[in-house]
């Protein structure tokens, strides 16, 4: 089965991209035996929910927004405007870069987002990992200002479609977190059998949680062993909790079980509009569970609560042999 997600929206031409669509699909189902699906995910607000007379939207008090990272054309925009439709009264912010355009800065502002402009690292890092440890710490830090409870990290490229998704953050925290300290991140870009690798596009925590874990060091351009960001971020939360790193898949799963919740693209509604049009469920194991590149998935980190014996004897039978640098080298 392939799904196939439309971001653009609805209109006119989706009409139209429908009708033909429906005849290719029909033509590649029949000769290949498959049953093809497709989606359109609508970036504007649907005028059937009107946030004004919501009752259950009383947020404002103990979750902000934080979004982070540069203003991509149109996808950006349309993010923050929805956001902002969906919870008028939830404090939300943009930290991006003095270098982004000037009006579309101003257009955002204008939707009674508070945008801060900071300078760029000198050294962006592997994969711009400076960029996006500074631009989330000073959302973070503006957060902080104010009596928020609650943090929900939003990279600036993607967006989550659901109109309920920080009442389902906050029933996950209420039901599945230790101490109320764990962080939620999507089932997408999270790993199962990558060491440390849950995802950094979408975070949700209580405020100190998350400023603690993204209160580490920027990556000095020297460095000779950084893997990837995520593996970066969990390294150092762990040292900077006087823990010694023990590099091995027992740790890593005990670190999902114990410090994360994984919640389910569908049930997010995660839309990233980048690189690909796959749906993100299906985007780099789409042949079933276990597989070297097997996320996440909610099923997944509920089986972990209940203990790792099951999923450490599928890690030795990947056909990389249990081996954690031939997994990484596969993603």
């Amino acid at each position: 089965m392939m799904k196939i997600d439309f971001p653009e929206g609805t209109g006119k031409f989706s009409g139209l991209l429908t009708a033909v669509l429906f005849r290719f699909i029909d033509f590649l189902d029949i000769n290949n035996e498959t049953i093809t699906t497709y989606r359109i995910k609508k970036l504007r607000l649907s005028n059937s929910l009107d946030p004004k007379n919501s009752n259950h939207r009383n947020l404002e008090k103990e979750i902000g927004i934080l979004l982070q990272g540069p203003i991509y054309p149109v996808t950006t925009f349309r993010i923050c405007e929805r956001y902002k439709a969906l919870y008028p009264k939830v404090k939300i912010v943009f930290s991006t870069w003095n270098t982004e355009s000037s009006d579309e800065i101003s257009r955002i502002r204008q939707l009674g987002i508070h945008v801060i402009e900071n300078e760029i690292p000198q050294i962006p890092g592997p994969s711009n990992i400076n960029l996006q440890i500074a631009s989330t710490k000073s959302g973070i830090d503006y957060l902080s200002t104010f009596p928020i409870t609650y943090v929900l990290k939003n990279r600036s490229d993607c967006w989550l479609s659901s109109d309920f998704f920080l009442e389902y953050f906050r029933t996950l925290i209420a039901h599945y977190s230790n101490e109320d300290s764990r962080l939620i991140v999507p089932s997408y870009n999270s790993f199962l059998f990558r060491l440390y690798s849950p995802s950094d596009q979408i975070q949700f925590g209580r405020l100190e949680t998350l400023k603690f874990y993204w209160d580490c060091p920027l990556v000095d351009e020297k460095i000779t062993d950084f893997r990837f960001s995520e593996s970066y971020l969990v390294r150092s939360m762990l040292e900077r909790q006087g823990l010694i790193v023990q590099n091995n898949i027992q740790e890593s799963l005990a670190i999902y079980r114990d410090k994360f919740i994984f919640a389910d693209n569908e049930q997010l509604g995660f839309v990233l509009n980048k690189g690909s049009k796959n749906w993100p469920g299906n985007r780099w194991a789409p042949d079933g569970y276990p597989q070297p590149m097997s996320e996440i998935q909610f099923w997944i980190w509920l089986e972990l609560q209940a203990g790792m014996e099951k999923i450490l004897l599928d890690y030795e039978a990947l056909p990389s042999h249990g081996s954690s640098e031939s997994v990484e080298d596969s993603l």
